[in-house]
């Protein structure tokens, strides 16, 4: 069975390179693919041989000569799964923000298997830049079940995504509606009912591509530059310019609903995330000290593994904004997900309401900055028990 995605995955990197372009050819432009370098992606595998790494995987982009570009291993995430027909792992794939630029230069994205000896597998050749990105567009689409050898049944609700080069034609509606002639001979019509249709123009489709394009209109879900695609079609390749190339100008047009748009959320990978703050909120007395070391250890808990850069500042303050203590690096440290702050020099006596503030970018996690407190978002106070001991002075409490 063909692989129809749009990035597939072969473990030879020649055939990999190879998409089929006509022998006659003598100008192949394999340019159609072209992502934003911000942007995130997502791509569901249908390798014939099946591609599985075990957790062990290292990623790069490469050039034409398969010489790294650059290591984008801390952007690629990756889930595997059992094709539930074919018995073989295939992957789920995300590419978070690879914020490099090629301009026009193809490039190919390497997925090895960590290991000695280990396998690995090239991509078909894109573009990655923001040169020229406005004559693309993006499609993110999704499946209910399985499709082409894709198999969305196991990878559930699972969206893949791609941006290609083309241009927004013209907005054109078609309608419809019922006539009948009145009692009087009159000739009358319903309400009229308007669809509204897109046109895009690719002035530079392959075959490859206008195969996957076939694939990409076939599926249940589809929105193109995040506005839902509501018929499912296909359209006929144009011939090419000449038997010297390997492209054509195709257009294909389709009824959209504008009311209904996507915008598109991490499926795989989970942002830096800030879970817990202690002290924090109104507090008791007796709490306080129970929960900071009696004063002396403030923490914060993340998600992921963090480090701290050296000339991070933690600063308190109490009242509306009078600084009472900095803590800095030598006072701070991290154990696993948590920063510590050692507080035992502070008296926290003199008021009864306190907040911490840390600058931007000064905890992170890999590439990952957490954005740090400004305001009062980290903010404590400490509140009296609320016990009177008129509340047992009732008949709930008689036994």
């Amino acid at each position: 069975m063909i692989d129809y995605s749009f990035l597939r995955f072969i473990d030879n990197f020649d055939k990999a390179k190879d998409l089929q372009n006509s022998k006659l050819s003598e100008f192949n432009y394999d340019n159609q693919i072209h992502l934003k370098p911000d942007e995130i992606y997502s791509f569901i595998t249908n390798v014939p041989n099946q591609i599985s790494f075990n957790n062990n995987v290292k990623a790069y982009l490469v050039d034409c000569e398969n010489n790294i570009l650059v290591d984008i291993s801390t952007q690629v995430y990756i889930e595997e799964f059992t094709h539930n027909e074919t018995g073989l792992k295939q992957c789920k794939i995300e590419l978070v923000s690879l914020n490099v630029d090629y301009i026009t230069d193809l490039v190919f994205l390497r997925l090895d298997h960590d290991i000695l000896n280990g396998k690995s597998y090239w991509s078909n050749p894109f573009i990655i830049s923001e040169y020229d990105i406005d004559e693309t567009i993006r499609a993110d689409f999704k499946h209910y079940q399985n499709l082409d050898g894709t198999c969305y049944e196991v990878a559930e609700n699972f969206y893949q995504s791609i941006r290609l080069k083309a241009i927004v034609g013209k907005k054109t509606f078609s309608s419809s509606s019922q006539s009948y002639t009145d009692l009087d001979g009159n000739k009358l019509s319903s309400r009229l009912i308007k669809t509204p249709f897109r046109e895009f123009i690719m002035d530079m489709n392959n075959d490859f591509i206008y195969e996957r394009i076939q694939y990409l209109l076939s599926h249940d879900i589809l929105y193109i530059n995040g506005i839902r695609v509501t018929d499912k079609q296909t359209f006929e390749n144009d011939d090419r310019y000449s038997h010297t190339t390997n492209v054509s100008q195709n257009k294909y047009k389709v009824a959209v609903n504008e009311n209904d748009t996507f915008e598109y959320t991490y499926q795989i990978f989970e942002p830096l995330a800030l879970i817990n703050k202690i002290p924090s909120g109104p507090i008791s007395i007796v709490n306080y000290l129970a929960n900071t070391a009696n004063g002396t250890q403030y923490k914060l808990s993340f998600n992921k593994v963090i480090t701290l850069e050296t000339n991070i500042v933690c600063r308190m303050y109490y009242g509306l904004n009078t600084l009472l203590a900095e803590f800095d690096f030598s006072l701070m440290s991290v154990s696993g997900n948590d920063v510590l702050i050692d507080t035992s020099a502070v008296d926290t006596s003199i008021a009864n309401s306190y907040h911490l503030k840390i600058d931007s970018g000064k905890i992170k996690s890999g590439s990952e900055e957490f954005v740090g407190f400004t305001g009062k978002q980290w903010s404590f106070a400490f509140v009296a028990p609320d016990y009177k001991n008129v509340d047992y002075n009732n008949p709930d409490y008689n036994t």
